[in-house]
């Protein structure tokens, strides 16, 4: 978890937080009829969709939305055995071998103290360590931040879209999505659910001001948060859960924009920085900027 270079973080972030804008436009190179980016966060409530200027207007003028992973392919049986199937570890590598006696007894200390006995240490051990760390900050997103329990943002932007007729489709597959949250090795996604568990607190206050720079729509310190020294991700972890996801959607939006008028929702740490898809989309010869541009008839 290091910073990247200060300066460079804060010049970026003071011309993205000048537009604090989670909605933006993209037009040029070819493309017929402008399309738009969305930042979402998983915590959001949907209701906030109509805080998020221009977005109602952005979905009814679009001909099809994208979002990571469509809302429906993940509910069907086959879908959830596979879920569940992932979630277990091998024999060999059960959570008592993966953690020293004193590392199990925090971890079962910490989800305790949040989930009760919804998770006995027999069924603790049984689990990925990815598994638990996913479930337990679910869980303390849902009693810090009490928008967390209430329908989300990302697929009240589905639903919407549908009763619009507008259909909704995925940038990855389920299969894609599973590789990316569990194919890191076990003994390091247990350092890192015990360094969950051992800086509980310093968590519960990221997910609460990342919460915070949401509803605020401040992009550029949400990206700013996202490489905090203390509980931002390493460029590792960002090559991994961003950056590289990045590059593969940019490949198939360019063509997707230049077929229809499109949306695109995803998470807003996605938009931000050198290798943000808003940076990405202008490498490809696209004009890229605030809607809000838009709305008050300023030029770029």
């Amino acid at each position: 978890m290091k910073r990247l270079y200060i300066a460079i973080l804060f010049t970026v972030a003071q011309v993205l937080t000048a537009q604090a804008q989670l909605l933006w436009r993209v037009t040029g190179n070819g493309i017929a009829e402008p399309c738009y980016l969305v930042g979402t966060h998983h915590i959001a409530p949907a209701t906030f969709i109509d805080s998020i200027p221009g977005l109602s207007d952005a979905l009814a003028r679009s001909k099809q939305v994208f979002v990571e992973l469509e809302a429906d392919s993940m509910r069907s049986h086959e879908a959830q055995l596979r879920i569940a199937a992932m979630c277990f570890a091998p024999a060999d590598s059960t959570l008592d071998r993966l953690l020293t006696p004193d590392e199990l007894t925090l971890v079962q200390r910490v989800v305790t103290d949040y989930m009760g006995d919804l998770l006995t240490l027999e069924m603790l051990k049984m689990l990925k360590p990815v598994a638990i760390t996913t479930e337990l900050q679910t869980t303390e997103a849902q009693k810090y931040v009490p928008e967390a329990a209430q329908a989300q943002i990302d697929e009240g932007i589905q639903l919407r879209a549908r009763r619009l007729g507008i259909p909704v489709k995925s940038l990855e597959t389920l299969d894609m999505q599973l590789a990316t949250l569990f194919d890191t090795p076990l003994d390091v996604q247990a350092q890192d659910l015990v360094e969950v568990c051992r800086n509980d607190s310093l968590f519960i206050d990221y997910n609460r001001r990342l919460a915070l720079l949401y509803r605020q729509q401040d992009l550029g310190s949400i990206w700013i948060l996202m490489n905090d020294d203390e509980l931002g991700t390493d460029q590792d972890e960002l090559e991994r859960l961003i950056y590289s996801r990045n590059r593969r959607w940019t490949e198939q939006l360019q063509y997707e924009f230049a077929e229809q008028p499109t949306l695109v929702a995803v998470g807003a740490g996605h938009l931000p920085g050198e290798q943000g898809l808003i940076a990405l989309l202008r490498k490809r010869g696209f004009t890229v900027e605030p809607y809000y541009k838009q709305l008050c008839g300023t030029s770029q």
